[in-house]
Parts: C-alpha cells; structure tokens; sequence
C-alpha cells in the first residue's frame, strides 16, 4: 500500500501517549513503548488503565513454547484444586468455529490462576492470545504487572472499549413530506420517498455511479451495534449474523446505530419507501459487537473482523472507535487485509488530532465528515491518518428506536465511513477482480481534491466521489498507476539544497511538491510542471526551521498532480546535528527572542500558605476495589464522577497527572464556600453542583497561586499573527518560539491552561512561561513531541503547603 502521512509517525502518537504514564517528576519525559504492554522481564512498562476498557478482563499473548502437550490439558482438566482451579478452552461464541484449546503449561495454568483468573478463552483459532476474565473488582494493573514479568508472556493488555463515531442527531426524527427529488440530468433517481431530502447522494455523484451498477449481490460486514431485522428497509438484506456481545445468533440491534449505518450502504432504493443506500443491490453481514449503549470490547471486535474475513466478504465497514491502540486490534485487520478485505473505518467525531482507531490502522480506509458544499465539519477528528472524506452531516438512514422500526437523519463520521464502504462495494460489483490494495489506491486517486491542494489532515486525499471511483474501476490500468518520488540524498541537514524527481504523473500537470513534518502539517517547496512523459526534476531548498534534537528524524518530501490526484512521497532524514535556519516568524521582536527577568527587578514571589491542617483525605489508604471507581496504583487514590469522568474527557494523566488525594471539602478563597475539591498534580478540581452540568467541575488557578508576590513584565502590545497571540486580558502574549503556542492550541487552550500571565522566561535553566492554571517548559535535548511540557503545580502546591513530600 502506499504509504501516507499517518503511515510516517503513529510510533511517535504511541510513544507520546505512553510517555504521560510515568511516575511523578518535576516534567514529562518520554518512554519508547507501545501500549501493549511487553513481557519477558520488561517490567518497567505501564500502561494506562484509566483508559475505558472492560473491567475483570485482561488479553495476555503468551510465546508459542509456554504451550506443550495435550496430555497436561487433560490432566489438569480433571483437578479440582481450588486454589489453582482454572478453565481454559473453547471461547463461548462456538459458532464461530474456535477450536478447543489443548495445549497449554502447568506453569502458565498455574500462573493465570495465581492472579485471580477463574477463567480464559482462545480469541481465535491457531493464535497465542486469550482474553483472562477475573473478578469485577480485581486490581487489573497489579495482575498485569505480575504477568509482565513472566518470562513465557509476551504482552498483555487491557480490553479496550469502542464507541460509536455518531454525534448530536439532526432535529428532524421523521422525513419531511411532499417533497420531489431534483431530476439529475445524468443520474438515475429512486422513487424513495425519503431520498429529495439525501443531499449527499448527488454530491458524491452516487446517483450517476448508479447508471452503472447499484451493487451485485455483494455482501458487506457492517461491524457495529447489529441489525433490526424487523425493518422494511434493510431487514430483508441481513444474509449473516452473529452476537459477539450475548455470544448468539441473534444480532438484533438494540441502539440503532448498526442499522442506520447498514442502510445507509445497502437500504434498497427504488422500492417505494424511505431512502436508497448507496450500494441498494448489496447485502448486509450483522456482526453485532457494540452493545445498546454503543460501546464495546475491542477482543470482540477483533473477532467480529476476523470472521468476517473467514467468511469470505470483501469490504468492512467500522463505524466505532477509540484513542487506544493495541497490538491484537492491528492484528486482526491485518489478519482482513491479508485475506484481500477492504476496510473502511471512521476517522472520529474528537477534532484534537489525534489519531482515533480502527482507523488509524494502515491497512484501514480513515474516512473523515464534510458538510453541504463540502465545508470541513467542526467535530470530524483530523490528523496524519485521515484518507478520504465523505458527508457526514444531516445523512439519512432507516433505524431503530425505542422498539420502532424509523428512519432519522444523523451526524457523524459514523455515516461517512459507510459511504467509503458502499462505493468499494461497486467498485467490487463491476470489477470483482480487483485487489483490496487497488480499491484503495483508485478510491484516493478518484478523490475530489478539497481543502488544501493536495493531501492534507483535514481532507485527506479529497472528499469521496462514487462515479469516478467506479469509472475508474472498470478501467483501473490508466488511474491505478502509481507515481513515484526520489531525492538526490535521504539524509540532509536543514535548509539544505535537494533534488526532487518525480515520475508516473500525467504528461505536462501541474505537480504540487512539499515537505511533511513529522506532525503532518506542510511546507510548501514549489509548483513544477510535468514533461510530456509524466516526469519532471526539481532543485529546492529544504525549510530550515527543523529541529533534531541531537537525534536524526524522519520527514518527506511528497509530490501530487493536480489532474492525475497521483500522489507520491520519499522519505528523507534530517541529520543530527544539522543547523536550524531558514526566516524567523513575523512577530514583535520581544516576542521571537525570549529573554529571562532580571532577578533585581523581580520580587521573589510569596510562598502560598496551607488553607488549614492537612485534610485525611491525603491518607494513602484508598480502598482499590470500591465500585465504580478507578484506582491509580502509582498514587494509591481513586478517581469518581464527576472528577472521574471531567479527568476522563480533558486529557487526563496528560493534562491533569494522577490523583494525590481523595475528594474533600475545601473553603474556596474567593468567594469563601465550601466545595468539595480533588487535588492532581499539576491542578485542583472543584465541584459546583449550582453551575450547568458542563461547568459543574472547574480548574483552580494554580498557575497564578504560585507565582503570586511575582511582578512579570508585561508585553508591548501588537497585532496577532499565526505564530504570535496577544491577550490583552493579561497583557501576555503567546508564541511558537518553542512551540507553545501550538501546543497551548491544541490540548485545550483557554479551558484548560486559561491566559498566560507571564512571557517566556528562562528559569532552571529552562525556557518556561506560566499561564493561570499551569506553567510550560521547553526541553530541546527531548524529541517530538515532549518539547513541550507540564509543571506538576499540583504537586508544587501541596509541597509548599507541608501536605506532601
């Protein structure tokens, strides 16, 4: 597959998430693993199990030779030890085909059992992997840790939870009446009555692809919250079904969501009722591994992708997802991939970049939400791994509500990923010969370019268009040929001259040619023209404002045609050691060139003192298996709504570090009531049940509690720029010289860090700058992306106050 922004920097998304989960330090540092955590004696690892996942359940990878013989598995079948007594077999969904499990080591029986687990499963046939249910209440972390250290375990994890990608519904719950669908002088118009009011089907083009072809009896696994059979409109297309949930045969849908999505790829259309799916002559796999509340397992949906893949059917479509990767999940659409399934997954509804999975995966179409006239959606997740947009605003579908069989208009890149799926599916029906890779390459190729000329984070390769995609498949050879790209070195410092060669793109186009950070965002280098044989040469300067901290760094130089949508990349090293240059931001220049305050013109600030004696609920004495509740080991303290669910949805250890207390009633110094607050440490949470439920938890200004008594200087005022902010709220401004303002920008801005209330200055050695609620230094000798990192203010706090050491 060609690779894309997001196939060059997912390591550095993982080993930024697992870098926040270190043990308390002044500032954040980086730690090189992935989440899964790694057995054999790494012991170091953690993971973070505040993340949603499933409780009493752990996935363990053991190595092939912790499994011996059958004979041992029926001789330890037929114990009945209670202190050592532990099932493992078959797993419960036996439809599915999984063997029973027959080889397994009294030492790995053994140790399975010492951790509490009374029972495990084999996910699947033939894999090493078993997902170990313990106790409700069982401390996940400590079992996870004691297995790490296991010499025949190779990984262990928790069983993630996956959402579903839909967001607030349309107002409307029913379809208008009396309306008439605009005649299309080249497309075909069904007689569904709800199908003037499917907006997205003429801007895709959907309704010309359909003079085509609408779909040959091809069935497509819609992996969600099921099907209702009962519906008119989609019932009837179920040609397999399977609960992973209830593990049945039944994958009713009891959300909603799953039947929506499926209609939307396969709703009959010309039928005389509701709407028309985009691929009306396909049929429809129900694999049912979301619950009625839209959430679930993702060992189930491993499964779920697995058996379909088992099962023969060529296209996926996964309208879920979540921020946690894990090692089984790429698996298994690997596992697809290989078997030649094309998957399409949602991009996400959390615009904060970061990368939201199944999507995220290589092997996995990342689909992102447009609006009417192709207008960027506010809630649709962008980033490096974004492929493809489609609409994802106001799309209708039949669904099931309450016990009733409707239809109802909703949002989200839920129903964009769907409409990726339904067109790969006619791209199947006229040419079933092509190869998973090929669907990909045309969808990208065939792509209307938005946004940003070319790829970029928003868009990614173009919003959809169906008619082209499936013109395209029916003569692949002229549109699935790949451009190429290669560069006179692949190790340069910055700000070096390089030659950029391209060839593959049609003859005399213009060719877009720019260089990718390691973040994804774009530098452009220059517009060349092709030759009359597709090829062109390009001499040009490389950006000089790249970093690399003492270690060398990937980027690329990517190339794209603006008739062909042929897009190629090489990739090229930023030497260690190579010198920064390149134009300075336009920016005052106090504000370019930081500069430390002068001691003798600074008061030393005043030492907050301790509202009172030190409450007991600093104690260490939580109680890890209290319902409802998550329990941080590290701290020995325990998060509960609403501070769980705020810390949760904010960032968590990233924004906020563990808990170092349990909640307690504080008199607040400003208005003088009392709150219940929780300390963290680098914030405070207060609870104000008289507020709306959104403002009910607030941060504390502990930014501006630490550095009372110190006289910061202010900014000269000045316009605002891309790179340089001023807040004349506080006189501070704020800037990208060491990359604050970036970060400030994307990890919550005023809600979360609120104002600066000081410039950069250099403090310990370090460039730092303090904001109302937490202070940022900039650490150089760090890579990407922990340049940027938090102060433990919390934590500073409660020290100067003698409540902790």
């Amino acid at each position: 597959m060609l690779p894309k922004p997001k196939r060059l920097q997912l390591l550095a998304v993982i080993v930024a998430t697992v870098a926040l989960l270190l043990p308390s330090v002044s500032f954040a540092a980086p730690l090189p693993n992935p989440p899964l955590l790694q057995g054999s004696g790494s012991g170091t690892t953690v993971i973070d199990f505040t993340a949603p996942h499933r409780s009493g359940t752990l996935l363990v990878r053991v190595k092939p030779a912790a499994m011996p013989t059958a004979a041992f598995a029926r001789d330890r079948a037929a114990m009945s030890d209670s202190t050592t007594e532990f099932a493992l077999g078959l797993h419960p969904d036996a439809s599915t085909g999984l063997a029973p499990l027959t080889d397994h080591s009294a030492a790995l029986h053994d140790l399975f059992a010492r951790i509490g687990a009374h029972s495990g499963y084999q996910l699947w046939p033939g894999t090493t992997t078993y997902q170990l249910n313990l106790p409700a209440n069982a401390d996940l972390a400590t079992a996870a840790a004691t297995l790490q250290a296991d010499p025949s375990v190779a990984a262990v994890q928790p069983d993630y939870i996956y959402t579903v990608d839909s967001v607030a519904a349309s107002p409307a719950a029913a379809p208008a009446a009396g309306l008439t669908a605009m005649p299309s002088a080249a497309g075909l118009t069904p007689n569904d009555p709800i199908y003037p009011q499917q907006w997205y089907i003429p801007q895709i083009h959907a309704d010309e692809a359909w003079t085509i072809t609408t779909g040959k009896n091809l069935t497509i696994a819609s992996i969600d919250t099921g099907v209702s059979r009962g519906h008119p409109d989609i019932g009837g297309k179920v040609v397999d079904q399977y609960n992973f949930v209830n593990n049945t045969n039944n994958a009713q849908d009891d959300n909603g969501h799953g039947t929506l999505t499926s209609g939307v790829m396969a709703a009959q259309g010309n039928n005389g009722i509701g709407i028309a799916g985009v691929c009306w002559g396909c049929k429809i796999m129900a694999l049912k591994v979301l619950d009625a509340q839209g959430s679930g397992d993702s060992s189930n949906i491993n499964r779920a992708i697995r058996y379909a893949a088992d099962k023969g059917v060529r296209v996926i479509n996964m309208s879920l997802g979540g921020h946690d990767r894990d090692q089984e999940s790429e698996d298994a659409v690997n596992y697809a991939w290989n078997k030649g399934v094309f998957i399409a997954a949602a991009s996400g509804n959390k615009p904060d970049g970061k990368p939201n999975y199944p999507a995220g995966y290589n092997n996995v179409m990342a689909a992102g939400a447009t609006a009417r006239q192709d207008a960027y959606t506010g809630f649709s997740s962008f980033g490096p791994y974004v492929d493809i947009t489609a609409p994802g605003v106001g799309i209708w579908g039949p669904t099931w509500q309450n016990g009733v069989d409707t239809y109802a208009a909703e949002n989200g890149t839920s129903f964009s990923s769907p409409l990726v799926a339904a067109t790969a599916a006619l791209m199947f029906s006229v040419n079933p010969n092509l190869s998973n890779q090929q669907i990909f390459t045309l969808l990208l190729n065939s792509a209307d370019d938005e946004g940003t000329p070319g790829w970029d984070e928003h868009y990614g390769n173009g919003r959809l268009n169906t008619l082209r995609a499936v013109q395209f498949a029916q003569d692949p050879g002229p549109h699935q040929a790949t451009a190429g790209v290669s560069l006179s070195a692949s190790t340069l410092p910055a700000g070096s001259t390089i030659t950029v060669n391209g060839n593959g793109f049609n003859a005399g186009e213009s060719i877009e040619v720019y260089f990718v950070y390691a973040d994804g965002h774009r530098h452009d280098l220059s517009m060349v023209n092709a030759d009359g044989s597709g090829n062109f040469s390009l001499n040009t300067a490389l950006p000089g404002d790249v970093s690399p901290n003492n270690e060398p760094e990937d980027y690329a130089v990517r190339a794209y045609g603006q008739s062909s949508h042929r897009d190629a990349f090489a990739s090229i090293t930023i030497a260690s050691g190579a010198p920064i240059g390149g134009p300075s931001p336009t920016a005052p220049p106090q504000a370019a060139t930081p500069t430390p305050s002068a001691p003798s013109a600074t008061p030393q600030p005043t030492t907050p003192t301790a509202p009172g004696p030190r409450p007991d609920a600093f104690n260490v004495a939580a109680d890890p298996h209290q319902a409802g509740v998550a329990f941080l080991a590290p701290t020995s303290h325990t998060l509960r709504d609403p501070f769980l669910k705020y810390w949760q949805q904010h960032g968590g250890l990233a924004q906020f570090g563990y808990p170092l207390s349990e909640p307690f009633s504080e008199v607040s110094k400003t208005d003088g009531k009392t709150y219940t607050v929780q300390y963290f440490e680098r914030n405070r949470f207060e609870y104000h049940p008289e507020n709306p439920p959104a403002q009910q938890v607030l941060l504390g200004l502990l930014g501006v509690t630490l550095t009372s008594g110190h006289n910061f200087p202010a900014s000269q005022a000045f316009d605002s720029t891309a790179d340089y902010v001023y807040f004349p709220q506080t006189q501070h401004s704020l800037g990208n010289s060491s990359g604050f303002l970036t970060y400030w920008q994307q990890h919550g801005g005023l809600a979360i860090y609120g104002y600066p209330i000081s410039e950069e200055l250099i403090e310990n050695g370090y460039t730092v700058q303090y904001f109302e609620r937490n202070r940022f230094e900039y650490h150089p000798e760090l890579p990407d992306p922990y340049k940027v990192s938090l102060g433990l203010l919390g934590s500073e706090l409660l020290h100067d106050f003698g409540w902790i050491q």
